[in-house]
């Protein structure tokens, strides 16, 4: 329902598509914990996060599920690779996670019933069962905590406790730890975590900064932003030739390249993303008729 001044035209509200990368934000595994080295068991997890509840019931419906690393541009990888892509990713096809080369990625949208059947399909492949109600393996459960800073827990909090109930139907044990921001920060730069909730912003040059992101040698510095703890020499080769791609031509290729690998990995639970900056503004205000690229600059609106 619009605000009264909305309808009586005082303000106005209007929604700003914009073409910036959405970045990634996710559920964090981190790789350096025996429990998520399976990349069966990291699928089988984020099968089981049912966004569309969460986007119609604490959303409104306003985002859009996270499916690419630079989502929302011409970054993002096409659903399959072309010939130049796969010319690059050929080079160590070996190393590759299974179906990088010729399986779409695809989050699901089926009904959290079937969803839970094939992550359970997945983790007892990965030599996973339950036993009176618990997910074990060797007699050990399979238990892991979610850490949070204690800013931004009551935030996380009402995503975090709907998706850690449908990781308890399969009899995972999954706890929330909350810490004061500077002990948080000082488990996350020594990488002392099981996951975490991060985002990672990305622009439309990516360049250096994907070696602290993805990197091998960050995976072992502390304080990196590579908090999946991911070591891949295919990941390092195509960082490489993001940095010394010559034109935007081959830039896009191998900005296509890491994102289906990053994907195809499974190192995080992506969330979701706005295309649309969202604005409420004086009715006497006007914008120009093409918006930039980040949809929203003040200094290009004026006054009637």
């Amino acid at each position: 329902q619009e605000w009264p001044e909305v309808q009586s035209g005082q303000l106005v509200s209007v929604e700003l598509p914009h073409a910036l990368p959405s970045g990634m934000q996710g559920f964090v595994f981190n790789l350096r914990n025996p429990l998520f080295q399976d990349i069966r068991v990291r699928q089988a997890i984020t099968k089981v996060l049912d966004f569309d509840w969460i986007n119609k019931n604490l959303f409104f419906g306003l985002y859009h599920r996270t499916t690419s690393y630079f989502d929302n541009s011409d970054l993002k990888a096409p659903p399959l690779p072309d010939r130049a892509e796969q010319k690059l990713l050929s080079l160590y096809k070996n190393v590759l996670p299974a179906g990088t080369l010729d399986t779409v990625f695809e989050l699901p949208n089926i009904p959290m019933r079937q969803a839970l059947r094939e992550a359970l399909d997945l983790l007892e492949a990965a030599g996973w069962s339950v036993k009176e109600g618990v997910l074990q393996k060797d007699d050990k459960p399979f238990r892991f905590t979610l850490l949070m800073d204690a800013v931004s827990a009551p935030v996380w909090e009402r995503i975090a406790l709907p998706f850690i109930a449908q990781l308890r139907r399969l009899g995972m044990q999954v706890d929330i730890q909350t810490l004061d921001n500077l002990q948080y920060k000082t488990r996350v730069d020594q990488f002392d975590y099981d996951m975490i909730v991060f985002v990672w912003s990305e622009s439309l040059s990516p360049g250096n900064e994907q070696e602290d992101y993805w990197g091998s040698l960050a995976a072992e510095t502390t304080g990196s932003s590579n908090l999946t703890g991911i070591k891949s020499a295919a990941i390092d080769f195509l960082i490489d030739a993001i940095k010394r791609a010559p034109n935007r031509s081959a830039l896009r290729t191998a900005v296509h390249a890491l994102d289906r690998v990053l994907l195809h990995s499974y190192l995080v639970v992506p969330h979701w993303y706005s295309p649309v900056v969202r604005l409420l503004h004086a009715a006497d205000l006007m914008g120009p008729q093409k918006m930039p690229r980040q949809g929203l600059d003040l200094m290009t609106w004026w006054k009637k």
